[in-house]
C-alpha cells in the first residue's frame, strides 16, 4: 500500500493527469472505439501510475509508463471482448435451435414441478428429499437426522412413492410438450 504522498507529489501527479489524461483517453479510444470504455481504461491507467508514482520519474518515463499501461489495458479489454463475443455467438447458435428451446422449457418445468411436489410433502419427508437432491448419501442423511440408515431407506421409499403420485399427471404434460409441440 502506498503511503500518503506529499503535497508536492500530489501537485506533480495532478499536473501529469491534467496534461495527459485526454491524450491517454484518445489513445485508448483509438483501439476500443468506445469513448466511455476508453475513459474507464484511461482512469485505470492513471490509477496504476498513482500506485507506482515516484517524483523522481522523468517526463519520458511517465509517458512511457502511461502509454504502455494504456496499451496493455486496451489489449486485455479487446481479448476479453473477443472471448465474450465468441461465447455469445456460440450461445446464439444453441439458444435459437428448437431443440434447445424445448429442452430448456422441459427442464425448467420439470424442476418447477419437482420443487412444487417436494413442498407438498410432510416436513421429515421434505427434508429427506431435499438432502437427497443436494447429493447426500443415505448414510449421511441418517447421520444428520440421527436415525438409523434403515429408517432413511424406508422414508426415502415412501418419499419416492409420494412424489410419483404427485407428479405422474404433470409428467405426461411435460412429455407431450417436449415431443408433440
Amino acid at each position: 500500500m502506498k503511503l500518503m504522498p506529499s503535497s508536492e507529489e500530489r501537485k506533480q501527479f495532478e499536473s501529469v493527469y491534467l496534461d495527459y489524461f485526454q491524450a491517454i483517453h484518445d489513445f485508448c479510444n483509438s483501439f476500443l472505439k468506445n469513448g466511455e470504455l476508453a475513459r474507464d481504461l484511461a482512469q485505470d491507467t492513471f490509477f496504476a501510475l498513482w500506485n507506482n508514482f515516484n517524483p523522481a520519474y522523468t517526463e519520458k518515463e511517465i509517458l512511457s509508463f502511461l502509454y504502455t499501461t494504456a496499451r496493455n489495458k486496451c489489449f486485455d479489454q479487446l481479448r476479453l471482448q473477443k472471448v465474450v463475443e465468441n461465447k455469445i455467438r456460440d450461445l446464439k447458435d444453441t439458444i435459437y435451435s428448437d431443440t434447445f428451446f424445448l429442452d430448456e422449457i422441459t427442464r425448467n418445468e420439470t424442476y418447477r414441478i419437482i420443487r412444487e411436489s417436494i413442498n407438498k410433502l410432510p416436513d421429515r419427508s421434505r427434508q429427506i428429499a431435499l438432502l437427497t437432491l443436494q447429493g447426500y448419501s443415505t448414510q449421511e442423511i441418517a447421520d444428520q437426522l440421527e436415525v438409523s440408515i434403515n429408517t432413511i431407506k424406508t422414508l426415502k421409499k415412501n418419499v419416492y412413492a409420494k412424489l410419483r403420485e404427485i407428479i405422474k399427471n404433470q409428467y405426461v404434460i411435460l412429455l407431450l410438450l417436449k415431443y408433440f409441440i
